[in-house]
């Protein structure tokens, strides 16, 4: 395991373990938001650009796909269907997703390690993962 430090504490905690039991609870988190995303399918139009030549435009033509010549380039439009994520975004949902954490905080043997931990930036860090969840979900758009 790699480690970044900014200063040295002398301590006997076993720190790697907490990072790992961490990891765990932030990994769960992703599965169960990843469970509840709702994909739309949707249609979007794009083009790919070919050069201009007799030989081009009679296949195009031929092939019966639309294009429009600008200049040495020919835009060759199409539409395709993508698939665009929608992510549940009701308080009840991140409620939901709380009381999953921990059930599974109350059940293994994170609950000494981490739960006041959890309880305080595992929150925190779910809506850092939210948002940045929601930016992937604007991308795809």
């Amino acid at each position: 395991m790699k480690e970044a430090r900014a200063y040295k504490v002398k301590h006997g905690y076993d720190v790697g373990d907490l990072i790992t039991k961490y990891q765990w609870i932030l990994q769960l988190a992703i599965d169960y938001i990843w469970g509840n995303i709702m994909w739309v399918e949707k249609e979007v139009k794009n083009y790919y650009i070919v050069l201009k030549s007799k030989k081009n435009i009679e296949l195009l033509k031929l092939q019966g796909k639309r294009f429009k010549v600008y200049g040495r380039k020919i835009h060759v439009y199409y539409t395709a269907k993508r698939l665009i994520p929608k992510l549940p975004k009701s308080s009840k949902f991140m409620k939901d997703l709380r009381d999953y954490l921990q059930v599974f905080l109350e059940t293994n043997s994170l609950r000494f390690s981490l739960r006041g931990f959890c309880h305080k930036n595992c929150i925190l860090d779910l809506r850092v993962l939210e948002r940045k969840l929601s930016k992937w979900e604007i991308r795809k758009e």
